[in-house]
């Protein structure tokens, strides 16, 4: 079962919605647009605001800080003979308890009152100078960002397919659930019985009575509702970005060939101790996929340290968490660890991506998968 499931893949990473905020228009009568932007430039730097970006109308920034605590973010955006200003507080503050948005902009409307007499037209140009140069820096810097977007797209859309894997997938699973349901077996605690007459992988079975297709049948059998709602959350999660990523045939193999890892390593592992369902090995596996193209320089840096971080934390955790409540750990790290193993042979033929590579790596992939599977059989 899945934990600490709201991790996220924003390639963004600069959501600022639904942060507290307060706006006020102030009057700058006699100032047109940019004298009035200008002016509000002067303000910033008389009262230690550090500007950061710029644009036509509008003027970027943050407030002074003290003992390294968040500043808040404040926009002015000018107009002919008048300017508003707009201060945010940073990131993931739930409320201004301490009024800071109106302060700022008190103290904003006292700035504009001190910089009025020294705004002489030799001081205006100095100022618009600077805000100019600003421009430019920001010019660059959204120039920057948008290569970087478009790359990053480019890379999680390397194939024109869409998710159809992924919610075949869901759709198998969740059939199977229902079926289970159909015939009697509880939706929340399902017997013992009633999972390993359904596919689950049980050594005893599996590799005593020689019944090796329970390697993957397992993994579309689950162990109550809620067991199946985690999985097709994490599956639905990592599906969304790893799919169109890989393409069908690539990130469907995966899917089988980590499950198929997953349930022998659990069996290696536990024995006869253990009976084991669910899709949750093999889903570790795709993000044990992702995590391994991640840490090559397929995806552009900027956005691929915030995926890792976000990836990592979420795989770590989970593994953490399976030590404390008995969840078979061992089949999520045999998933997590074959992906490694398949995100690395999938990585040349996505830095450069042909249909003829795909279909080919997908294959090797496969039959070493199946290989490995008949070896083992031989030798039990």
């Amino acid at each position: 079962m899945f934990f600490a499931l709201q991790f996220f893949f924003d390639l963004d990473a600069l959501n600022q919605s639904n942060m507290p905020e307060k706006t006020q228009s102030f009057p700058l009568a006699g100032y047109n647009l940019e004298d009035a932007l200008s002016l509000s430039y002067g303000a910033f730097l008389h009262l230690g605001w550090l500007p950061q970006f710029a644009g036509p109308v509008r003027l970027i920034g943050y407030s002074k800080t003290t003992w390294g605590k968040p500043h808040e973010i404040i926009t002015a955006e000018a107009a002919d003979e008048t300017v508003s200003l707009k201060s945010e507080l940073p990131e993931n503050a739930a409320w201004d308890m301490m009024k800071k948005n109106q302060k700022n902009l008190q103290k904003f409307a006292a700035a504009l009152e001190v910089v009025k007499p020294q705004a002489t037209p030799e001081k205006l140009a100095q100022w618009r100078e600077e805000l100019n140069k600003l421009r430019q820096t920001t010019d660059a810097v959204v120039e920057e960002k948008q290569k970087e977007n478009e790359e990053v797209e480019k890379v999680m859309n390397l194939s024109a397919g869409k998710k159809t894997v992924t919610y075949g997938i869901m759709g198998i699973n969740v059939a199977v659930f229902v079926l289970m349901a159909i015939t009697g077996v509880s939706l929340f605690e399902p017997t013992n019985l009633d999972i390993v007459h359904w596919g689950a992988n049980y050594q005893p079975l599996t590799v005593d009575e020689g019944q090796w297709w329970r390697l993957l049948t397992n993994i579309f059998v689950h162990i109550g509702l809620i067991h199946i709602l985690f999985n097709m959350y994490a599956l639905y999660m990592v599906g969304i970005y790893l799919e169109p990523m890989l393409g069908k045939s690539r990130y469907a193999v995966a899917y089988l060939c980590t499950g198929i890892f997953a349930s022998l390593t659990s069996i290696g592992w536990h024995g006869d101790e253990v009976i084991s369902a669910g899709a949750s090995g093999a889903i570790f596996g795709l993000y044990g996929v992702f995590l391994a193209l991640l840490t090559t320089n397929l995806i552009p840096k900027s956005a691929r340290k915030a995926l890792l971080q976000s990836i990592g934390i979420f795989v770590v955790y989970n593994l953490v968490y399976g030590m404390k409540s008995g969840i078979d750990n061992a089949a999520h790290l045999g998933g997590v660890v074959s992906g490694f193993v398949i995100g690395y042979l999938y990585y040349p033929t996505l830095k450069n991506p042909t249909p003829a590579k795909s279909r080919s790596i997908a294959g090797a992939v496969l039959t070493a998968t199946v290989i490995v599977l008949c070896v083992i059989i031989y030798r039990s």
